[in-house]
């Protein structure tokens, strides 16, 4: 079976699963240097009719302040407790005598119990960076998967005399283990991906296979408006002011089947307090696909094609504390599902910090 037939396909799929998550997720360049707050610890709680979540993510810095070690527990309880998913997820983080990061290596393990049967699984990613002139030159990101498909991504960036970032190109290259692998590569080398920026802001992304040259992502003042792949899939994004995701929207063979709106609250997130790493570009915004930041609202719909119609999946409201530097410390999340009331689920979100004044 050849699951990576198109590299486009699961690049919109990341982004498009990525986007849903962007308030929590934890990146390591969006930092606020001028902050003395660091964040320690994160704890969430979800319940609901069908299952019982908890999540809690540490972190530990080194003397200088740079981030080290960060591990993160996920324990997923069935109610009633038939089945169970655990996963630990450790992250080391290794630099060398001027500062710089040269290595970062993560372990997922993740074991599944279902009607009595047990699978662990494990997920290993080795990345290494290398520098020119105290900036990041190169980087090679190597993820060895549960089921003997392995990738490598190789990452190149060039500068400006003025130390701007001007191209950042990557290329993808599989390989697997014949033995074990369930999952066969359609091809041993995805694309070559180029992003070019002019001022440290996107201003074009392209991608090369052999004579051919694409354009799948629609780009504006830096930020990702549209990907359009084959087989007539596209995703729409718009942004507040912020540079805030506000609006998905989800097209096939050019018929709307889902969108998802949301609003924000003022607060800032755990990730911008994160120290920046020495010699990484530092590019506006930091993503393409915008800026992360504390969930206020969000509301999913789709088409139902029983009813014809569009119809609310689900509707999401978050309360959220912060700290006396604006960071935010707790949150309370209550998700309705207008047609399937036994997800409805809760969710408190605690975060801690170090050093805030």
């Amino acid at each position: 079976m050849k699951t990576i037939s198109h590299f486009l396909y699961v690049f919109a799929i990341s982004v498009f699963t990525g986007w849903l998550s962007a308030g929590c997720s934890q990146g390591t360049t969006e930092a606020n240097p001028q902050s003395t707050c660091r964040i320690q610890q994160y704890n969430a709680v979800s319940k609901s009719a069908l299952s019982n979540t908890v999540s809690q993510t540490t972190y530990e810095y080194d003397q200088l302040g740079k981030l080290t070690k960060t591990v993160t527990t996920f324990t997923k309880q069935s109610t009633p407790a038939t089945n169970q998913q655990t996963s630990t997820t450790t992250v080391l983080y290794s630099y060398n005598a001027e500062g710089y990061l040269t290595a970062m290596n993560s372990q997922l393990t993740t074991i599944t119990t279902t009607a009595g049967k047990t699978i662990t699984e494990k997920v290993s990613m080795a990345n290494s960076y290398s520098y020119t002139n105290g900036r990041l030159s190169s980087a090679s990101k190597r993820t060895v998967g549960a089921y003997g498909l392995n990738t490598t991504v190789s990452e190149l960036y060039e500068y400006d005399g003025t130390g701007a970032l001007v191209t950042k190109t990557a290329q993808t290259h599989y390989d697997y283990d014949p033995t074990i692998t369930h999952e066969i590569p359609g091809n041993p080398t995805g694309p070559l991906q180029i992003w070019t920026y002019q001022q440290n802001v996107l201003i074009d992304y392209v991608e090369k296979s052999g004579t051919l040259v694409s354009r799948p992502i629609t780009i504006q003042n830096g930020l990702a408006t549209s990907i359009t792949i084959p087989d007539n899939y596209k995703v729409s994004w718009e942004y507040d002011n912020q540079q805030r995701q506000i609006k998905l929207a989800e097209y096939v063979n050019d018929t709307l089947t889902r969108t998802t709106s949301q609003t924000w609250s003022n607060a800032k997130p755990a990730i911008a307090s994160l120290p920046v790493f020495k010699g990484f570009p530092v590019t506006a915004p930091a993503s393409e696909f915008g800026q992360v930041g504390v969930l206020a609202t969000s509301t999913y719909v789709y088409w139902n094609s029983v009813s014809k119609k569009m119809e609310t999946f689900s509707a999401q409201t978050s309360l959220s504390q912060t700290n006396t530097q604006g960071y935010v410390t707790n949150v309370t999340t209550v998700v309705k599902h207008p047609i399937a009331a036994d997800q409805d689920e809760t969710t408190t979100e605690t975060y801690t910090y170090s050093g805030c004044q």
